[in-house]
């Protein structure tokens, strides 16, 4: 299955020298969840296209989505911004934004912006909480 039979066009706004890679994998036993593999560098460029990307998947009726930053090489301070503002968005259709898999000093960049307030860091058993 790829990106565009989980959320139709989704990879039709691809962005040129894309620095970050996105593969949806919908989450079959969660009602409304998806589950974003980050591939590449989650840094001020990608996050700059990133927010329209989140929209489609928004849109297309997924409130909770889980991000696994295992593939992810960088994760900046703009990133985590827009992990923040779409939790804030998502919070509104009571959704949630779970970040997985990151590395060490990805928790040390979260914690210093203090975004657990719209963006929880677990591992998968939060899954079993939504269901």
């Amino acid at each position: 299955m790829n990106n565009n039979d989980i959320i139709p066009g989704f990879d039709e706004e691809r962005v040129e020298l894309d620095t970050l890679e996105i593969n949806l994998q919908k989450a079959d036993t969660v009602q409304n969840c998806v589950v974003l593999h980050l591939l590449g560098r989650a840094d001020e460029w990608s996050a700059s296209f990133f927010p329209t990307r989140l929209a489609k998947i928004i849109d297309s009726g997924f409130n909770k989505l889980i991000f696994d930053l295992s593939g992810s090489e960088e994760l900046s301070a703009l990133f985590v911004g827009v992990f923040i503002s779409t939790g804030k968005v998502l919070e509104r259709f009571n959704g949630d934004i779970v970040l997985i898999k990151l590395k060490p000093e990805m928790y040390e960049l979260l914690d210093l912006l203090d975004s657990d307030h719209y963006v929880t860091i677990s591992g998968l058993g939060i899954i079993e909480s939504w269901r």
